[in-house]
């Protein structure tokens, strides 16, 4: 069993949660995935190259069709998980503020790697936390996945100039963030321990960043 082990913004010194899939869910759900990749036609040996066929409805819309259906799938194999965090989150009466922080701590602590051998180097963000690695778009779709069950709102952002992906979460914080429909996030990087709203000032750039809303509070 995958342990973790959390701190931030807890009442108690140390608050520890296991979850693990048995070896035929991993099976169920790597087996997925990679029908997923192979219904868009994913170049399993040029993976890095966007030569990918996506449905009509997906085209100039390809990671946000991606992102969609691996998050909607997720959720269901994290159910459990997400009840706990549910469940824990509101017996400590946290702040919007202080709950992103603490889930934002929980997700940075993840190990990092690249899942070069999954489809569209996306590792399912059930598999992310039970075997406890990701890279940084798996590890922020887990980070939505998370703030999504506890009603705060929160985007996916991607660049392509950085070749990297971070979330936005909709609480105000001492630095700008990314503005959206009107409403702006803060920074939270997946992949440093990083305070929320920090990013490194030369990733700042407006145009460096897009949007992808992903969670269901967030879709358009």
């Amino acid at each position: 069993m995958t342990l973790q082990h959390w701190n931030e913004g807890m009442g108690r010194p140390w608050y520890r949660l296991g979850y693990a899939h048995s070896a035929r869910a991993v099976e169920s759900i790597e087996s997925d995935h990679q029908a997923f990749g192979d219904r868009n036609g994913f170049d399993w040996v040029n993976g890095e190259a966007f030569a990918w066929q996506m449905s009509a409805e997906c085209v100039g819309r390809e990671w946000t069709c991606i992102y969609t259906e691996v998050f909607d799938r997720s959720a269901i194999d994290l159910d459990p998980f997400l009840d706990r965090i549910q469940i824990g989150l509101a017996n400590e009466s946290l702040t919007t503020a202080r709950a992103s922080r603490w889930l934002l701590a929980f997700v940075q602590q993840i190990p990092y790697r690249r899942p070069t051998e999954y489809a569209f180097g996306l590792l399912p963000p059930a598999l992310v936390v039970s075997q406890n690695w990701g890279d940084c778009d798996s590890k922020s779709l887990l980070l939505i996945e998370l703030l999504d069950r506890v009603g705060i709102d929160a985007i996916l952002l991607m660049s392509t100039a950085h070749a990297h992906a971070l979330v936005g979460i909709a609480v105000p914080t001492a630095s700008n963030g990314f503005r959206h429909h009107g409403r702006e996030y803060a920074w939270a990087e997946t992949t440093a321990n990083a305070p929320l709203g920090w990013l490194d000032p030369g990733m700042r750039l407006p145009n460096d960043w897009r949007a992808i809303p992903i969670g269901t509070r967030t879709r358009h």
